[in-house]
């Protein structure tokens, strides 16, 4: 006879409780699975101390008796009383649940939901907004917390010999993921790892404490085996691939906090060859800093009373406030402060307003045409030694190789061990790519059939699954030789008596001039893969050249040529000079009228949005900062031209 289940399930009194705790959190056993971790028996762990204890005996009757039973939640002041199976669930999502502040000093437990507002409060250097920029911590360990969607993220790096591991978790359930980009000032190179997922934090195995060895909680799963956290850590990335990419420079980490990316089924997938890479067809995306550029100049050159765009002659009160000549023609004091308007005129903001819209808005394939040489060469395909004209060479090859034939972006799967060379078309002209490798790096050429001034290259080298990537950017063209980069010399298999030089050595002296270099052997180890894919873009940065001089020339004063910073000074005329030199002279040394006191006032409010690009650009830094940061990195540039002395000077001179 089967005996009834009983239909109401009993709630424990407050005496019996104390007795039904965990030996090491000292919560209630409310949690499967229940383990015996004494002999006597008297000592149980709950599911939630899920870690190994000298004595594992799981108390199987316990757990059977309750399940007929109702237990209280052990967030207080929660007053909800739960079924067996229901506790663990209930916990995570208590709006009572308390979780201990990870910062050294503060013992403090925290509402999940205060735990932003408890940081802004007391910990506020180590709380992130939207974004986490992190300075060299692949020789340190430490912890922050990110706001991201009124959300928190506790983030925690580490690092060993070897590596460095960052781990991002969330408070409450998520499905972001977060990207890791590396970076260094001034440097082209970056390094992506894409789409790492978030953890659901728990104090029991993400506690910074613990990685400082300053744990006094016994159930805290690595309170005693602090290098267990490490080897958790999600994100690990070898502090070699760092060192070789970027040296001993400064390295920032940024953490973006973002939506999973879940591909989108087509109906017509099964119609497209699945190990086939299509070239892009699209125009080239907007690029962000133009863009920002462009919103500053044109923001910065409105009249703020008409909202219309500024154009000589533009005027200003002698307070300091610009209005547009329509304004200034309507009015007898100035509409911002009623100061009096003169004949006083902004003459840099004339000359930045002409320089803006001078810029050229052609496309580069609406430029023209430099006449090419019309050179003959013999076919750069190992197998193919047809004469063609150089001008013909896309012709070629889109109809003798198409598969090495490229439209506006090459893109190419499994390059570990690819070399080659390839023609891709882009704004109506032709770029000669040339890949090769050797035991220690990739290399990587984009040669462009003459001097094309204002276009650049960027490549991509990315894993199978695009989690990893490594970027270069603003790489310089060559004009393509075919007697300098002859792939049949590399191969040893050309036949042109004028390409002169030993073809055993030939390779070597190709690869040792080909211009962007990415170490193979540390890549393949971030990656954990040698299944990799390149692309490489075209990319046209005159008009991003052309608004960085602008930008410069705006705040740079006309006497010392030192950056312009807030108070401006502005004679009677209208010139603008730095403070320094105004207070060195008693007249405007452009035009000798007086200086009164009159400022720039709306060049000092250009100057909290304006963003320089160090002046060593050609140099091949492309930091990009604040104008208040600017001059104190020129000043310690690593990139910075180094001055001769006169005896060294005069020597370069006597070898040109």
């Amino acid at each position: 006879m089967k005996m009834e289940k009983p239909s109401d399930k009993f709630v424990l009194k407050d005496d019996m409780l104390t007795s039904l705790k965990c030996s090491l959190c000292e919560s209630f056993l409310s949690v499967s699975p229940i383990y015996i971790t004494s002999e006597d028996g008297s000592k149980m762990k709950c599911g939630r101390c899920n870690f190994k204890t000298h004595i594992v005996c799981r108390a199987i009757c316990y757990e059977n008796l309750a399940k007929q039973m109702k237990f209280p939640c052990i967030n207080k002041p929660c007053e909800e009383i739960l079924d067996w199976d229901d506790v663990k669930s209930h916990e995570k999502i208590c709006e009572h649940r308390t979780i201990l502040c990870m910062k050294t000093n503060c013992n403090e437990r925290i509402k999940a939901q205060d735990y932003i507002s408890h940081f802004k409060t007391q910990h506020e250097k180590s709380l992130y907004t939207d974004t986490m920029v992190l300075k060299n911590i692949h020789s340190a360990y430490g912890m922050g917390v990110l706001q991201k969607d009124f959300n928190a993220f506790v983030v925690l790096f580490d690092c060993d010999n070897a590596k460095f591991g960052l781990t991002v978790c969330s408070l409450v359930p998520t499905d972001k993921v977060f990207n890791l980009t590396i970076t260094s000032p001034g440097s082209k190179m970056s390094i992506t790892i894409n789409e790492q997922p978030v953890k659901r934090f728990n104090e029991r195995y993400h506690c910074y404490k613990c990685m400082q060895g300053l744990c006094k909680y016994e159930f805290h799963a690595y309170r005693h085996h602090r290098r267990n956290i490490f080897s958790k850590m999600n994100v690990k990335v070898e502090k070699d691939v760092v060192k070789k990419t970027y040296g001993n420079q400064t390295i920032y980490y940024r953490i973006d906090i973002v939506d999973e990316k879940k591909e989108e089924i087509d109906d017509f997938d099964d119609l497209v060859d699945k190990n086939m890479i299509l070239d892009e067809a699209s125009e080239d995306e907007n690029d962000e800093i133009c863009f920002e550029q462009e919103n500053f100049l044109r923001d910065t050159l409105i009249c703020p009373q008409c909202s219309n765009n500024l154009e000589a002659p533009i005027y200003q009160c002698v307070t300091g406030h610009i209005l547009c000549s329509k304004c200034r023609d309507g009015a007898e004091a100035c509409p911002t402060c009623e100061s009096k308007i003169e004949n006083t005129r902004n003459y840099l903001f004339e000359e930045v307003a002409a320089s803006f819209e001078a810029i050229s808005t052609q496309k580069p394939e609406d430029r023209p045409q430099a006449e090419l040489k019309d050179k003959e060469i013999e076919c750069p395909q190992p197998k193919c030694f047809e004469k063609i004209h150089l001008k013909d060479i896309a012709d070629h090859y889109k109809e003798h190789h198409i598969n090495n034939f490229h439209f506006n972006t090459f893109s190419i799967k499994s390059v570990y061990t690819y070399y080659n060379i390839d023609v891709l078309v882009k704004y109506g002209k032709t770029f000669i790519l040339l890949f090769d490798f050797d035991d220690v790096n990739f290399g990587i050429s984009i040669c462009s059939l003459d001097d094309e001034e204002g276009l650049e290259y960027e490549i991509t080298l990315s894993s199978a699954d695009n989690n990893h990537s490594v970027k270069a950017i603003r790489q310089k063209l060559v004009v393509f030789d075919d007697a300098t980069y002859c792939f049949k010399c590399a191969l040893g298999k050309c036949k042109n008596d004028q390409h002169h030089g030993s073809h055993k050595f030939k390779r070597r002296d190709i690869f040792r001039n080909m211009v962007t270099k990415i170490n193979r052997d540390s890549t393949r180890r971030m990656f954990n893969t040698v299944n990799m894919n390149y692309t490489v873009r075209i990319v046209d940065v005159s008009t991003l050249v052309q608004r960085d001089k602008i930008i410069r020339q705006m705040f740079e004063c006309t006497i010392c040529k030192d950056y312009m910073v807030p108070p401006i000074p502005q004679c009677l005329s209208g010139h603008s000079l730095c403070n320094t030199c105004a207070s060195k002279v008693e007249k405007c040394p452009s035009c000798e009228a007086a200086l009164t006191g009159t400022r720039n006032l709306a060049l000092e409010e250009a100057t909290e949005k304006a963003q320089l690009v160090c002046q060593n650009l050609f140099e091949n830094c492309i930091y990009r900062t604040s104008l208040k940061r600017i001059a104190a990195h020129e000043a310690e540039c690593p990139k910075k031209p180094k001055r001769l002395c006169s005896a060294e000077s005069k020597s370069e001179a006597s070898k040109k």
